[in-house]
């Protein structure tokens, strides 16, 4: 450690004497974000302290950051391993367990069993959570290699999935419900170049698709969203994905931004400047459906009767759907004056379309149906109230797997050896938020009290989350082969998610003719078909 501290004018950066905690589990999650945390100390240094760091830093100087910048978002830099492996070398007397090299997510294993830095000469955006840990990372080559991503991320572990992390929302989550609204960006450098400019309330994906676990986190802070992505064709698509997304959630304002000219926001402040931006999200937002119709309405002519009738059809499945006649004719009215067709024939063809749903569809399902508590699983008299004012949502079958398994961990000591042999972690925050406790509420009791586990959460969400758990209809014990159906719901569906993000990268790698990152990727997609199959 003292040769890389030298070689890299390096002093010992954090006190190797870190916390930890009674419990296993915790102390594994603390003991990882303690690496990362180290790590990221160690990247920044480089970057800012040593010659080694001089084009990395050039480098984001030329884009516009300044050293505030980089301090603020803890921005820093991975060297080559051409001599040594620094960041192990920095990281081994930390290391308590052989297995934490491959664990953390900070390291690769070869075949012959030696370990290497996982970033290799990128700029390393650190990821934290919403507490502000870091807790994975995103590397950024300065200049396209053949067979290498542009960008890199951490590989999920215990403390980071991307599924469920937006980007610089640790930084933003006071701005965005002082404004009560939240920007979604599409990349890390819009949201650092809008945040230097004073738009403190932007967040951005992780580089995949948005997911309802992102689209949570949003919603504890504001029901209000404004997508701002690129302006090129693949960011107008992105756009689209993400505005049916957050769509399906009636809770949520969603609104839109198209900017000219294929930029990405990131480019377009830095051309017309920070006001003429900043106009443009205060005027120039789109509703959500303003924003499908333009998107349904892109390479037609509506010149051509073929196209204007495509263009009709579409835009009436849309209104279709809206809860709102005011909605209906607002948006009826503007079709009208697109495609030059009188309004009262449109509003007769949309009522004719509602009455054809109603006759095919029916009468929609009720959004709750009522509890079948089994007699035997009846609850502790001091939870009562909360049963009898609470009725149990339909839940999609991955998460009814998560909240059957948590009622079982709750008051099966073998369900919770089973998990804790499994290194198992809940998809679902909630879930694995409670699993945690539970934990920790184990080490001090013999058995599982609902009332006093309730008293000690500190959030409603998971209040209700766990109400909604108890009340299940389950048998009195489990079976060994009910707790392995659980776990393989629960994995089918993440390999699922997995599948779906390496078919988006494909391809994106196959648009941009990289073919060795092609192959990777379509091995990788081989691999998880093998395991689904399994």
């Amino acid at each position: 450690v003292q040769h890389v501290a030298n070689f890299f004018k390096l002093d010992i950066l954090i006190d190797a004497n870190h916390h930890s905690h009674s419990n296993p589990k915790t102390q594994q999650r603390q003991q990882l974000i303690y690496l990362h945390e180290k790590a990221q100390k160690f990247y920044q240094h480089l970057l800012l302290n040593t010659d080694q760091g001089k084009a990395a830093l050039n480098y984001l100087t030329n884009r516009g950051l300044t050293e505030e910048d980089i301090q603020t978002f803890g921005i820093g830099y991975a060297p080559p391993n051409d001599k040594f492996e620094p960041l192990q070398m920095i990281l081994e007397k930390d290391i308590k367990e052989e297995k934490e090299y491959e664990i953390s997510g900070l390291f690769t294993i070869w075949e012959d069993g030696s370990i290497h830095d996982r970033f290799i000469d990128r700029i390393m955006f650190p990821l934290h959570n919403e507490q502000g840990q870091v807790i994975g990372f995103s590397g950024r080559l300065m200049e396209s290699k053949e067979g290498h991503p542009k960008y890199m991320n951490s590989p999920e572990t215990m403390i980071f999935n991307k599924r469920q992390l937006l980007f610089n929302l640790d930084l933003a989550k006071s701005s965005i419900r002082e404004k009560d609204q939240v920007i979604l960006f599409e990349g890390y450098m819009d949201v650092i170049t809008a945040y230097h400019h004073g738009i403190h309330n932007g967040v951005a994906s992780m580089g995949t698709s948005l997911t309802q676990e992102q689209i949570k986190h949003m919603k504890t802070l504001t029901h209000n969203v404004l997508i701002c992505y690129d302006g090129d064709n693949a960011g107008i698509e992105a756009t689209e994905r993400a505005r049916e997304l957050l769509a399906q959630d009636q809770q949520l304002t969603v609104n839109t931004i198209w900017l000219d000219s294929g930029l990405d926001p990131d480019e377009y402040i830095k051309q017309n400047g920070i006001d003429t931006f900043k106009k443009i999200l205060e005027t120039h937002a789109l509703t959500s459906t303003q924003s499908a119709m333009r998107y349904l309405k892109r390479e037609k002519d509506l010149q051509n009767e073929q196209d204007k009738l495509k263009y009709t059809d579409a835009v009436m499945q849309l209104l279709v759907k809206l809860p709102s006649i005011v909605e209906q004719d607002m948006y009826l009215q503007q079709l009208a004056e697109e495609v030059q067709l009188p309004f009262e024939s449109l509003k007769q063809q949309l009522a004719q379309l509602q009455s054809q749903q109603v006759k095919q569809h029916g009468i929609s399902e009720p959004m709750f149906t009522p509890p079948e508590v089994a007699e035997d699983n009846m609850l502790s008299v001091n939870m009562a109230p909360l049963v009898e004012e609470r009725v149990l949502p339909k839940l999609d079958p991955t998460k009814k797997a998560q909240y059957q398994l948590l009622y079982r961990a709750f008051y099966e000591k073998n369900v919770r050896d089973i998990l804790g042999e499994e290194k198992f972690i809940f998809p679902d925050q909630t879930c694995e938020a409670l699993y945690i406790l539970l934990e920790d509420y184990m080490q001090w009791h013999e058995e599982f009290n609902e009332a006093e586990f309730y008293s000690q959460l500190q959030t409603e969400a998971d209040r209700q989350v766990l109400a909604d758990i108890l009340q299940m209809p389950m048998s009195t014990w489990s079976t060994e082969r009910e707790i392995q159906d659980y776990l393989l719901v629960i994995q089918k569906q993440q390999w699922m998610e997995t599948l779906e993000e390496k078919k988006q990268e494909m391809h994106e790698a196959m648009r941009m003719g990289n073919v060795a990152l092609e192959r990777q990727l379509s091995q990788e997609i081989m691999d998880i078909l093998k395991k689904m199959k399994r």
